[in-house]
């Protein structure tokens, strides 16, 4: 069952589940503000962050089991390993569609021909953020400074 939530500026919204796997700064700030705005969120690839907040998982299982949508970072990976600067250790790409059900979805930006290509032997949805151009130009403004 889905709850339903009512918030300034939103007549109602659905609550929806997130892991978010890596990335930097940007994807902290994601992950908070889907966090205040009442979403199940679990992060996991920034363990060598300065700060440690509650949504953070100590495995990638724990953390992308159940959710409705996986967040990865922009770019998405270097070779074969997703952008984790906040990690200590290496998250492979393959590693994480593995563990993705039909049923979720994976979000990054400028996802590579080599990750389109585990996606699809793996079945795994994905989003290319940088390719819907609203998004691009939101993302290159903080970026940019």
């Amino acid at each position: 069952m889905q709850a339903m939530v009512c918030m300034k500026g939103v007549n109602s919204m659905t609550i929806r589940s997130y892991a978010i796997v890596g990335g930097d700064k940007r994807s902290i700030a994601l992950a908070e503000m889907l966090f205040r705005l009442g979403h199940r969120v679990k992060m996991y690839g920034f363990s060598g962050y300065e700060r440690e907040t509650p949504m953070q998982c100590k495995n990638i299982y724990e953390t992308i089991s159940g959710a409705d949508y996986i967040i990865g970072p922009i770019p998405c990976a270097h070779g074969g390993v997703l952008n984790t600067p906040f990690h200590d250790e290496p998250v492979l790409v393959e590693d994480i569609f593995r563990l993705i059900k039909p049923s979720q979805t994976f979000i990054a930006g400028y996802i590579q021909p080599f990750a389109i290509a585990l996606a699809k032997k793996y079945s795994v949805s994905v989003i290319d953020m940088l390719s819907r151009e609203e998004l691009l130009v939101q993302n290159a403004i903080p970026t940019a400074f």
